[in-house]
């Protein structure tokens, strides 16, 4: 979907599912009730409803659109949305790469096996208890990476045995826009064998960095410009699944007769992927110099055994709203207490990073980060979009565990819910 800046974004959705549904514009700044989040700027649409969006668009970039209700993402239910300046630059050939992990796996079975553990002791225990927080007790190192095994990595619908093959020649000039759309996958990008520049990240323009290979976080953007060299003839550009030695994938050809055979597998499981790219990044544009009018501390916790997830002890959707003032300048600080990485996502607005483990930069624009384990990371942003909003690990699973919060502006109280429908919303599939 390919929308330009300072039109009116006026969108029907139809539900032609069987169940319900919801679709959220991530990344986009738009007024709340448009956000698309079920239970928090709307109800649910119901099977065989629709829902309209009216909005103008105030960006351009790499964005997307995915459901919002339950685990749906495990099942595909997400659409690239590349906003347009009003005046495109036709030099570039534009290339999006748009990542996802897949299962054949039901979502009951998938989180009937996270669970399993909980829903024993819930059984012994008593439907109200609940596991201590600050005990994180993995059962495998591996967990500590990738929380589910999924059956295949796809680039642009495509396995890397089928892979999205795009014609280049020499001396064309390219945007890469990768988006990683993965329910719960962390990805490291390599360009095999390209020197490209970093241009922007979660839709917001960066001074251009030089590079190779980056980190992906699930939620997060990046745009890669490059120029196709004179000597080689195919690019393989791969995406290496954290935790997994499968991996995904797109070919740009010179030759389209001399393709590689590239394998789903690499030689060894991916090691964790790191933030450490975020030290180097400098916002293009970055926000006005401001003092902070107030700080907020998100501790994020988590016990893995019983997978259960929250944020200041916490657990969606029993918790009580972040509140803020529109004008502050806001300071979150991301406090990561478990042997997760979390990439956190925050709806309706773009924050600056602003330190990473003591160390003070003047970072990039995104509205989605990754939080290594053990990690300290702030961010700020400006309070400039009253309403309601999501504050969430955007591993669909960690959210949907209890690692999810709401941001509210005074005099905005949302949506009004009954707490009986909330709390059926919640214990789908054995949530809360």
């Amino acid at each position: 979907m390919t929308r330009k800046t300072n039109q009116c974004f006026n969108v029907t959705v139809e539900n032609t599912l069987k169940i319900p549904t919801s679709l959220h514009w991530h990344g986009l700044i738009l007024p709340w009730d448009q956000d698309g989040t079920s239970y928090v700027s709307q109800l649910p649409i119901p099977a065989g409803g629709s829902q309209s969006y009216n909005f103008k668009i105030q960006q351009t970039g790499t964005y997307y659109a995915h459901a919002h209700y339950g685990l749906e993402e495990q099942k595909l239910l997400s659409i690239p949305l590349i906003i347009q300046p009003e005046v495109e630059n036709k030099a570039y050939k534009e290339i999006i790469v748009y990542l996802e992990d897949f299962t054949f796996e039901t979502i009951e079975n998938v989180w009937g096996d996270l669970r399993e553990d909980l829903l024993k002791q819930k059984a012994i225990m008593g439907r109200n208890w609940l596991p201590d927080l600050s005990v994180n007790n993995s059962s495998h190192a591996m967990h500590d990476l990738a929380d589910v095994v999924f059956d295949a990595y796809l680039a642009n619908k495509k396995t890397v045995s089928n892979p999205d093959i795009h014609k280049v020649a020499s001396g064309d000039e390219v945007i890469l826009r990768f988006i990683n759309a993965s329910i719960s996958s962390q990805f490291n990008i390599t360009l095999g064998g390209l020197k490209g520049k970093i241009i922007a990240t979660d839709g917001n323009p960066v001074v251009p960095m030089i590079t190779e290979e980056f980190p992906l976080a699930t939620g997060q953007r990046i745009d890669i410009r490059a120029v196709i060299p004179k000597k080689g003839s195919n690019y393989p550009i791969l995406a290496h699944a954290q935790g997994s030695d499968m991996q995904t994938g797109i070919i740009l050809a010179k030759d389209e007769n001399k393709v590689p055979i590239i394998l789903p597998k690499s030689s060894k499981p991916m090691d964790p992927v790191s933030n450490n790219t975020e030290k180097f990044l400098y916002a293009k544009n970055p926000l006005a110099k401001k003092a902070i009018d107030q700080s907020i501390t998100l501790e994020l916790e988590g016990n893995m055994m019983y997978y259960v997830w929250a944020i200041n002890g916490q657990i969606w959707p029993k918790v009580k709203p972040l509140k803020v003032t529109q004008g502050q300048r806001v300071e979150l600080v991301f406090v990561n207490k478990t042997t997760m990485s979390h990439p956190m996502h925050l709806h309706g607005h773009v924050f600056q990073v602003t330190e990473i483990d003591g160390l003070k930069v003047e970072g990039a624009l995104r509205d989605t980060i990754l939080v290594m384990p053990s990690q300290v990371v702030k961010v700020v942003f400006d309070a400039n979009n009253p309403g309601t909003w999501d504050l969430h690990c955007h591993v669909g699973y960690h959210a949907w565990g209890g690692m999810a919060t709401v941001l509210q502006y005074e005099g905005y109280e949302g949506l009004e819910i009954p707490m009986s429908t909330f709390m059926q919303y919640s214990q789908m599939y054995g949530g809360y």
